[in-house]
């Protein structure tokens, strides 16, 4: 049979270009050069939005779209966003925020400890900060997070961060 267009409904027009469903559920793997046959990724995280703070509203996009978490801060104030992250058995890692972490223009983000160390099949829990100048502005658009281990390994999730100025805020 010859292949057929289909409309998609209830597509919600100002994000339909933006979100897919499900397209920034998963995390962005980036292996170091020369990684080859089966891999085995050395770190995992997510974020954990239950015990994050600082916000003027912390939330997961509705099951409509993408299951994103969105962090709506105050200009001019520091949100803490908690995040979690497992090694795997048998290694410790050592983890840093990556520099090609992607944010907003106002906005910068760090984690409190230069480095975080875990052990083998342990998971930790840490804060990343997360500051937002007085005259930030940003549109509707989606975060990466990249935390790399010392051999090269990257893993970034995706969010949205906003400020609680900002008049394009969607619907949570």
């Amino acid at each position: 049979m010859p292949p057929q267009n289909t409309s998609v409904e209830n597509e919600t027009p100002e994000f339909s270009s933006l979100f897919t469903p499900g397209i920034y559920d998963k995390g962005s793997y980036r292996m170091p050069p020369g990684v080859e046959g089966q891999i085995i990724f050395p770190v995992e995280w997510r974020f954990d939005l239950e015990n994050s703070t600082g916000f003027a509203k912390v939330e997961r996009r509705n099951a409509t779209e993408s299951r994103v978490p969105v962090f709506v801060a105050n200009p001019g104030e520091t949100g803490l966003i908690s995040l979690k992250i497992t090694a795997p058995a048998g290694k410790d890692i050592q983890v840093h925020l990556d520099p090609d972490t992607d944010v907003p223009d106002g906005m910068s983000v760090r984690l409190q400890q230069d480095t975080v160390n875990v052990s083998a099949g342990e998971t930790v829990f840490v804060f990343l900060e997360m500051n937002v100048n007085t005259n930030a502005t940003n549109s509707d658009a989606v975060s990466l997070v990249l935390l790399s281990t010392e051999d090269g390994w990257k893993l970034g999730n995706w969010c949205q961060m906003l400020t609680s100025t900002d008049p394009q805020i969607p619907q949570l």
